[in-house]
């Protein structure tokens, strides 16, 4: 079971990126899960009231919901926003369906097993805890729905559907092996198809990022997020590309685990304030060392130069300590 010779396909429209980053924070007084910057809104939608504080109980995400007379704790709902587990299956699922242009596909869990270069058992496809994670991130991407507009933008495209609201994922039918296996036909919908007619997509992310386990989806998300950055100041002709720690903290995830919906957005990584912040800061410095390393021995950056100045016993915040790290990357002529 080997995928060295797999180029997955990333997406980097802003769309996605809304939806990869977007948290329940974002959510406005009609239920709506919102970034409508650039021109193009994007949400997720649902007609359940919920409000929008979050508090940290039991290993578990509550909404802290205030009331005239006293405060009350609901349990969290992630309706809202995308788990580690559903980030990773979404972006496998994507990248089928860019690589057969076509939003509509079929797709088993041993073939993304295959394609995430995981252990596949021979009476048994997969594990129980395997088993049960990409269930119910099958399960959390059918619930949710999404909504979203291109506004003014794209005009020059032909794109089918420039509005739509449905289901983020669209399952037409499930075929049950004996060994556990599931053959799956499904549909991304308007938004897949979008997608796919915009053509912001490219094989630059290195096949190992796909391969990650769910509790590293954030360093999925870093070389989701620098790829984009390359890919579209490539384009532009430019030579180099500057990219600073700061940036990317405030287009990651910090997650942690929940008894109900395994691996959550616990905050963008930037406003974190939990404990081990100044690890979680030096772990992403190193994590974008190590993509730029494999990017450039995969020849598909010429080269690149950190400055990792730190300014240590600062009494501001964070965002000011390492506010000098940064990368210049070199194009290839």
């Amino acid at each position: 079971m080997k995928t060295q010779n797999i180029e997955f396909h990333s997406c980097y429209d802003e769309l996605l990126s809304k939806l990869i980053l977007m948290t329940y924070e974002l959510l406005e007084n009609n239920n709506r899960a919102i970034d409508n910057q650039n021109g193009t809104i994007v949400s997720l939608v649902s007609d359940e009231v919920i409000q929008p504080q979050r508090i940290v109980e039991h290993n578990s995400f509550c909404f802290l919901e205030h009331n005239f007379y006293k405060n009350t704790v609901r349990m969290y709902n992630n309706i809202y926003d995308l788990t580690a587990q559903e980030m990773i299956i979404y972006s496998l699922l994507l990248h089928k369906c860019i690589d057969n242009q076509n939003e509509e596909q079929t797709i088993s869990y041993k073939e993304i097993q295959i394609l995430r270069n995981k252990r596949i058992g021979k009476s048994k496809l997969l594990d129980d805890i395997t088993q049960k994670a990409y269930d119910k991130a099958f399960l959390g991407l059918c619930q949710k729905r999404i909504s979203y507009d291109l506004g003014e933008t794209r005009k020059k495209y032909k794109i089918t559907y420039r509005t739509a609201t449905h289901p983020l994922l669209i399952v037409n039918g499930v075929q049950e092996l004996c060994n556990g296996d599931k053959i799956i036909n499904y549909s991304l919908g308007p938004f897949g198809k979008t997608l796919i007619e915009s053509k912001r997509y490219s094989t630059l992310v290195p096949t190992k990022y796909f391969q990650l386990n769910f509790n590293e989806t954030m360093t999925y998300q870093i070389a989701l997020y620098i790829c984009k950055i390359i890919f579209i100041e490539r384009r532009k002709r430019k030579d180099t590309v500057t990219i600073t720690l700061n940036s990317i903290m405030k287009n990651i995830n910090k997650f942690m685990v929940t008894q109900k919906y395994d691996l959550v957005k616990c905050c963008m990584a930037a406003y974190y304030t939990g404990p081990n912040i100044k690890r979680l800061w030096y772990g992403v410095i190193m994590k974008v060392d190590e993509l730029l390393e494999t990017l450039k021995g995969e020849l598909k950056i010429r080269d690149f130069k950190g400055t990792y100045e730190i300014i240590e016993h600062s009494i501001y915040s964070y965002d000011y300590q390492y506010k000098n790290v940064k990368w210049v990357i070199y194009f290839n002529k």
